[in-house]
This record gives structure tokens, C-alpha cells and sequence, in this order.
């Protein structure tokens, strides 16, 4: 019986690893199981006698879908950094003078926005150092994975504090959207860095 288990199993994982390219491919064989792993995808068989046979297959027919859809994520990841890091160079080194609709109130530069939300220049300054420095993370992380995460998460909180700002000196809604977007941006990055999605 194990023999034409092992069999069975050989037989599966043979076309797996030479038709889709697998390379990590496992075959863990005990006294009362074969397990096979490919990646994050399992086949357990247990032997009979054990009180609950299982048999689990996940994921392994649609391998060429997921692989697929995986680039998909990972591109729209790259495209996410990519954005937020030119707009906020964009608007740190190339706007902070010159008014635009998403300024709060009336204001015609950043330190006139400053200077709306209560904050001083020194605020202002500090809170660009760290837009930009978390920018460069996220831009950084494309080639250095470990940066996504304490960037993105940078990112979101200090969007969260300029969508704050905008709702303190009651804004129109639509002045807070980018904020908001990139709020919804850098969640989307730290959810895909620490693997939640």
C-alpha cells in the first residue's frame, strides 16, 4: 500500500516540477504519512490505521493562474512606491511654493498651510524630511524588500495626519484626497509587505 502511495505521489509531483518550473519541490516520507510541499502548496496522505485520514491538495492544478496573478500584485506594488515617491518630491521640492487646489483654505505655499494648521516652520520642515525620507524607502524597497514595511507604515500615519489637518481647519473633502489616496496606498503596500494580502 505505501509503495503504490509513494508511487502515486512520485507520479504527481514529477510533472509539477518539470511542466510549471517549481523548484523548491519536498517529499517528506514517515511512518504514518507521505507530505509533499511545493512552495506553499501541500499533498498530505496518511497512512491507514491513523483515526482521520486526510488528504489535502491546494492550489496545485492552478499554479500557472496564481504565479500569474502574483506578478500582477507585485506590479501594481512597484507601480504604488513609484507613485508616491515622485509625488512627493513633486510637491517637497518642486510646489512648496506655489499654490494648488488641494491646499488647505487659502493658502499659496506650504508654509502658508503650515501656518493655517497652527504648526511652525520647524514643524513643517520635520514633517517634509520625513514625507521624503519615507519616500526614498518605499523607492528603496524595490531593490531592498526589508525598507516596504517601516516606510509604508511611516507613509500612512503621516497621511493620516495631513488628512487630520484638513478636517482641523474644515476643509472641503475633496482638499484631504490625495492624502487619502496615498493613505490608501501605502495600506496597500504594507499589506502586501507583511503578507496579508
Amino acid at each position: 500500500m505505501r509503495a503504490s502511495v509513494l508511487r502515486s505521489c512520485a507520479a504527481l509531483a514529477v510533472p509539477v516540477e518539470s511542466g510549471e518550473g517549481f523548484s523548491a519541490t519536498r517529499l517528506k516520507y514517515t511512518s504514518q504519512y507521505i507530505e509533499i510541499r511545493v512552495h506553499g502548496f501541500l499533498l498530505k496522505v496518511q497512512w491507514p490505521g491513523i483515526k482521520q485520514e486526510t488528504r489535502e491538495l491546494k492550489n496545485i492544478f492552478f499554479y500557472p493562474y496564481l504565479k500569474k496573478k502574483q506578478q500582477i500584485m507585485e506590479d501594481l506594488v512597484v507601480a504604488a512606491k513609484i507613485i508616491l515617491f515622485v509625488s512627493i518630491v513633486n510637491v517637497w521640492f518642486f510646489r512648496t511654493n506655489r499654490g494648488t487646489q488641494w491646499r488647505a483654505g487659502e493658502a499659496k505655499s506650504m508654509k502658508e498651510e503650515f501656518k493655517l494648521y497652527g504648526l511652525s516652520e520647524t514643524m513643517m520642515y520635520s514633517v517634509g524630511f520625513l514625507k521624503v525620507l519615507s519616500a526614498i524607502g518605499l523607492i528603496g524597497s524595490i531593490w531592498f524588500p526589508v525598507l516596504a514595511i517601516p516606510a509604508s507604515a511611516a507613509m500612512g500615519f503621516l497621511m493620516v495626519g495631513a488628512i487630520w489637518m484638513h478636517l482641523k481647519v474644515k476643509d472641503p473633502i475633496k482638499k484631504a484626497l490625495p492624502a487619502f489616496v496615498f493613505l490608501l496606498l501605502s495600506l496597500f503596500i504594507w499589506l502586501y509587505s507583511t503578507g496579508l494580502i
